[in-house]
């Protein structure tokens, strides 16, 4: 009884379902960018010896434990790429113009391995993402050549990160969110239509039904009187409408 009355509700407001759940749909278009992107990524290698304690790291503080401290130095390192400054860098590098904030919202750093970082760029156009890929790169293994000593006395040059694989570049687009966007929007529309068909038929108190009556004033319907045509019989025939006395008293001396 109650799931019949629920898609009564439903079918009777299937008009005001219709609509909200295109207009979800239209916003999920709409607010999608129609751009095609493209990523392109480059690769940075983190030198095994500054992950050794010892005197070539530099003085650096490291854990003796080497898991402990690869992850470490992934964190730091990917900290120190996506940042305004190697972006900073990069743009006076290659020449590119972006901003150094718009770079940075651009790349993502994902640690391939232990000691490899990939540097991620997505831009509009395909060149430019693959000359920040590798700018991004660069940048970062200058900076952390000037911040950490590459020489002890005694010991031969190291590294401490340096750029293992330059990005290509990208041919196909990434592909785009429009679908799942306009399916998201749809059925945002129809889950708020839903609840607000609902929602109205709470608030309206017309008595529309017996089942109705039962229901809002929780008494057995015993009878009840149906709304006929005019001019109809409760079987459906065509009658004759009643005159007045005054009239039928008329035709008869006619």
């Amino acid at each position: 009884m109650e799931l019949r009355r629920y898609l009564a509700i439903l079918r009777s407001r299937w008009l005001l379902i219709v609509v909200t759940a295109l207009v979800g749909a239209g916003a999920g278009y709409l607010t999608t960018s129609h751009t095609n992107t493209y990523s392109a990524s480059s690769t940075v290698y983190i030198g095994s010896r500054v992950l050794i304690g010892g005197a070539d790291t530099g003085g650096l503080n490291i854990s003796t434990d080497r898991q402990v401290a690869l992850a470490d130095v992934s964190r730091s390192f990917a900290f120190m790429i996506d940042s305004v400054s190697t972006a900073r860098d990069a743009i006076d590098t290659t020449a590119v113009t972006r901003s150094p904030v718009q770079v940075v919202a651009e790349t993502t750093v994902t640690p391939q391995t232990s000691q490899l970082l990939i540097i991620s760029v997505t831009d509009r156009e395909p060149a430019i993402a693959q000359k920040l890929a590798d700018g991004m790169a660069d940048a970062f293994v200058s900076k952390v050549q000037q911040l950490e000593p590459t020489t002890t006395e005694g010991s031969l040059p190291f590294l401490p990160a340096y750029k293992f694989q330059s990005a290509a570049l990208p041919v196909v687009p990434l592909g785009s969110d429009l679908n799942k966007n306009v399916v998201l929007g749809a059925v945002f529309g129809l889950l708020m239509s839903c609840s607000a068909a609902f929602i109205l038929d709470y608030v309206d108190l017309t008595v529309r039904s017996s089942d109705d009556a039962e229901r809002r004033f929780g008494l057995p319907v015993l009878g009840v009187i149906p709304m006929l045509n005019s001019g109809m019989s409760p079987a459906g025939v065509r009658v004759r409408p009643l005159q007045p006395a005054s009239a039928v008293e008329t035709t008869r001396r006619a």
